[in-house]
């Protein structure tokens, strides 16, 4: 079912269309659960009854237009990731391609998603690596494992953290007591409890003297100290001060920070660009729109000038866009529906 709405911003006529199910009596779509898309298809769940009457959902794949490509079958699911998405069948996990084939068996107690050809998997309580195929080329051994990044992997072994290639040689050995993924060239490394970061070297780049730090995005990455979040950019100077409650990551040159318990949105040079009037941001930018919750704790979308779109709900909680497309949630399990942008102009 297609219903067409519009919004006047500021000028700008927006139109957009709610995509639900077409024999649905609720303008819903007929699931319990949808988690947002990842390369088309989105994870989508049902409900069943084992023969006692207890529930169980079983989740499968709907594409962007709503059609049901992978039927419901799996106990959970993850995103799709390089054409490929973990699937759970009693209590063992294996990866499907978009069509549904099996193409590594359910026999791993846990499994992350696929970066660089690689995703690790845990068996017999240790971690290794598989590539695309299902091969073990880095045998389960590690405590921890993360996902490649930079034909890279960080993994934790008998206290240890190191990064190795994909023939599992260590090439970074640290000393850190924590990590994290190399994410635009570095990676934050934790050590006599301060963080700073690495390159993908080896090297230190920062030398660890931050309490709380995230990844960096668009050239900066947000640090914690002496009790406030400011950001630095990879030179270690600090692009804006240190005086936010809280921050979000950059993304389409805009972070969120809170203040006084209220939530807006600042640009790279730390002006206000959004000012601090919400509760809640459920997701940075994404395609122009971020979705938040106001202080009548209604939820919608908002553009990078801080217009609201298509009107403020009660329980709205809006995915990212992705294609122009976004899941939205308007009351918890069973009542999804997506977003469409059809024009802007």
């Amino acid at each position: 079912m297609k219903k067409i709405i519009g919004s006047i911003i500021t000028g700008i006529i927006l139109s957009f269309t709610v995509l639900t199910d077409a024999n649905a009596e609720n303008n819903f779509l007929p699931y319990n659960e949808v988690r947002n898309f990842s390369e088309g298809l989105a994870p989508v769940s049902i409900l069943k009854k084992n023969d006692k009457g207890i529930e169980f959902e079983l989740y499968g794949f709907m594409d962007e237009k709503a059609k049901e490509v992978i039927a419901p079958k799996y106990e959970d699911v993850g995103k799709f990731s390089e054409g490929l998405a973990k699937v759970q069948l009693e209590g063992k996990w294996g990866f499907i391609d978009q069509t549904g084939k099996l193409i590594v068996s359910n026999k791993y107690d846990q499994a992350d998603k696929f970066k660089n050809g690689l995703a690790a998997v845990r068996k017999n309580g240790k971690w290794g690596y598989i590539n695309t195929k299902g091969k073990e080329v880095v045998k389960p051994q590690y405590d921890k494992a993360y996902a490649f990044s930079y034909n890279l992997g960080a993994v934790k072994k008998n206290g240890h953290w190191s990064y190795i290639n994909k023939k599992g040689t260590a090439v970074i050995k640290t000393k850190y007591t924590s990590v994290k993924r190399f994410i635009s060239g570095y990676a934050a490394i934790k050590h006599n409890g301060k963080w700073g970061y690495i390159d993908t070297k080896g090297n230190v780049v920062i030398q660890p003297q931050y309490k709380k730090v995230h990844s960096f995005y668009e050239g900066l990455a947000a640090v914690y100290k002496d009790g406030k979040w400011g950001f630095i950019d990879k030179n270690n100077h600090v692009k804006i001060k240190f005086k936010y409650e809280d921050i979000t990551d950059f993304s389409e040159g805009l972070a969120g920070f809170q203040k006084n318990w209220h939530w807006g949105f600042i640009d790279k040079k730390g002006n206000v660009k959004i000012k601090n009037n919400y509760l809640q941001i459920y997701s940075g930018f994404s395609e122009g729109f971020a979705s938040i919750m106001n202080r009548a704790e209604n939820g919608g979308y908002i553009d990078q000038n801080g217009n609201a779109f298509p009107k403020f709900e009660t329980d709205f909680v809006g995915y990212p866009f992705q294609n122009g497309k976004a899941i939205v949630n308007v009351g918890g399990d069973g009542q999804y529906y997506i977003l469409k942008v059809l024009s802007l102009h």
